[in-house]
């Protein structure tokens, strides 16, 4: 070892004296694709609760029975409370695959083929609604229908299409007010038309 009379000093792998967060961010990450989905939802008009939820979701993290499962939780069930088809309650079945979340689809005039990923299904919705405000509504059908099911189970309620259906368009209405102007009112009348 030779010794010199310099400094230590700092250096980073990207040959940098100074720390950029972004850069180690991708240094640490890779290159991993991401879907744009993530990056279309923190541009919706939702509410924060509602982009908050829909990123657990598309991340799998939402408390579903499955979820505590995995979690090693115990329950007396972990089937699904909407459809009673004693299948497990994950999330694609509870928004999409079961009956009832079908019907609440169903009653926007919105089908899609059986086991596509959830970033499948919003890219079908995208081109069917064909809209800007399109994601904004995929989410709070998305929020309907996970209202609905906390009903049922908290609430001992009935779950029922036109209780999402009501909500939806409560939660769409109060998006109007977040909108851009130049968007309003075509949410407007697609809420008018669809809701």
């Amino acid at each position: 070892i030779i010794l010199t009379p310099m400094s230590d000093s700092w250096t980073y792998i990207w040959g940098s004296s100074q720390f950029f967060s972004s850069k180690a961010y991708k240094l640490l990450t890779g290159h991993t694709q991401v879907d744009p989905t993530f990056k279309r939802l923190w541009k919706t008009s939702c509410q924060s609760k509602h982009k908050v939820f829909f990123w657990l979701v598309m991340k799998d993290r939402k408390s579903t029975r499955n979820v505590m499962r995995r979690r090693t939780m115990q329950l007396d069930d972990y089937n699904c409370v909407l459809c009673q088809q004693q299948t497990e309650e994950t999330l694609m079945h509870l928004l999409f695959y079961c009956n009832f979340a079908k019907n609440c689809w169903w009653a926007l005039n919105f089908a899609y083929a059986g086991n596509l990923s959830i970033f499948h299904i919003v890219e079908d919705w995208r081109n069917y609604v064909s809209a800007p405000f399109a994601l904004d509504i995929f989410i709070l059908v998305c929020w309907s229908i996970w209202m609905v099911r906390n009903g049922v189970i908290f609430k001992n309620k009935v779950a029922s299409v036109d209780d999402c259906k009501r909500n939806l368009t409560a939660e769409a209405l109060m998006l109007q007010h977040r909108t851009k102007a130049r968007i309003t009112p075509l949410l407007e009348s697609w809420i008018q038309s669809h809701l």
